[in-house]
């Protein structure tokens, strides 16, 4: 990389980055924004809270202890939602915030004005890139790490990501089911670039460090019970339904068994579909063998706890907590949905099942918890699927190569991290 330190003696690299990030996320970001620093003049950090008063990240705090300069950007997030949760008091109030937190981000660029600027776009809602983008107008580079899961986009962000494209010299994606998802909310073809596998390092946990037994306590799960886990932010998308209607088949084989289902989303326990998926457990008398674990820091522990990871996903790009999984030695049992297939050979890492197919699920779990020695050689083989091909200093590189190559004008590539 000798040249690219020549080329890139006088750039930065700013990452614009939302604040509702899991402990692997800030990981990942961490680790290329300090790797990256390798070949610039400098990378920093512009942390976007989504709306005013939120608690504040834990990004911040750990970005700082690795010596990176964070930028905090407070904004409000779109009006409908503003009025829903009371993010803001007034229009005025709500127009006041928005414009404050556009002046700072060009304050920040002004500021750095002596340096080739590069902004790059990562796990950020459509309305704060929006504002990033304008706000660092005119730059050099601007680059989107693109990672939505979203099935049904309504049109009027259809329109908002499509005009975000304008601004952009690159969108990145992970696989090519991404792309065509990107192309179809408006992005121009010519602008996207494939990235493969540039999250997978922070996702990679040491199964030895980790400790199942703090989770198995905390729920008063017996050490010798198989515990199915599921571990995903709430969302229709990710199949909870499916799961816990399947539940009930497998509970009538094994009444010892549990599931627990981690993750959850902004909105906290008066999230609507937390309140529905409680309400099917209730209804089904699964109160006592089915858990709610919400959103945690040490999910690397619940992984250690688990004997079974399930993503019954109905629409997914590239789900990474099956990464996590295999990183430490579960079997998985997953949909053939987007690059699902790609992540799981059928029979070999785990086991694949049509999406919303409850007695499909339902015979995959049941097929696992009854053969010990099947889990143990499929988590042995997705681990070493998992753990063979990805470095954060690699991805840096690929990042380092994006940027020297939408300078130079050459037409979209694809990396391999």
């Amino acid at each position: 990389m000798k040249s690219s330190r020549k080329k890139f003696k006088n750039f930065k690299s700013f990452f614009v980055v939302g604040h509702y990030l899991t402990p692997v996320l800030r990981k990942t970001i961490i680790e290329i924004i300090n790797e990256s620093k390798r070949y610039l003049e400098g990378s920093e950090l512009i942390l976007i809270y989504w709306w005013p008063g939120v608690e504040k990240s834990e990004l911040a705090k750990e970005a700082s202890e690795k010596g990176i300069t964070v930028h905090e950007i407070w904004m409000a997030g779109p009006i409908n939602q503003a009025k829903i949760h009371g993010w803001y008091k007034n229009l005025n109030h709500y127009i006041d915030t928005n414009i404050k937190a556009f002046l700072k981000i060009q304050k920040i660029f002004r500021k750095n004005s002596k340096f080739n600027c590069a902004l790059t776009i990562f796990h950020t809602p459509w309305y704060a890139e929006f504002l990033a983008l304008l706000a660092a107008r005119p730059r050099k580079l601007a680059v989107k790490f693109f990672t939505s899961t979203e099935p049904f986009v309504p049109i009027h962000k259809k329109i908002a990501l499509a005009l975000n494209s304008i601004f952009l010299n690159r969108l990145i994606v992970n696989s090519n089911e991404a792309k065509k998802f990107a192309m179809s909310l408006g992005h121009i073809f010519s602008k996207i670039s494939i990235m493969r596998n540039i999250d997978i390092v922070a996702r990679q946990f040491d199964k030895y460090k980790s400790d199942g037994n703090i989770v198995r306590k905390e729920f008063g799960i017996d050490e010798k019970a198989i515990l199915v886990g599921s571990v995903s932010r709430l969302d229709p998308t990710k199949g909870h339904k499916t799961l816990i209607n399947c539940w009930k088949k497998v509970q009538e084989r094994f009444p010892k068994s549990r599931l627990l289902i981690v993750g959850g989303s902004i909105y906290g326990e008066k999230d609507p579909y937390l309140i529905q998926l409680k309400k099917i457990v209730k209804d089904s008398n699964l109160e006592d063998s089915l858990d709610f674990a919400g959103l945690r820091e040490n999910v690397n522990d619940f992984y250690a706890a688990m004997d079974i990871l399930v993503h019954p996903s109905i629409f997914d790009l590239f789900p990474f907590t099956i990464l996590e999984a295999q990183s430490m030695k579960i079997p998985v049992i997953s949909t053939k949905v987007g690059t699902i297939p790609q992540m799981i050979s059928n029979g070999k890492e785990g086991i694949l099942v049509e999406e919303e197919n409850e007695n499909e699920l339902a015979d995959a779990i049941i097929k696992l918890i009854k053969n010990k020695n099947e889990r143990k050689i499929m988590g042995e083989n997705g681990y070493k699927r998992n753990t063979k091909t990805w470095t954060a200093e690699r991805a840096a590189k690929s990042c380092i190569n994006l940027y020297n190559d939408v300078i130079e004008r050459k037409w979209t590539k694809d990396y391999e991290c």
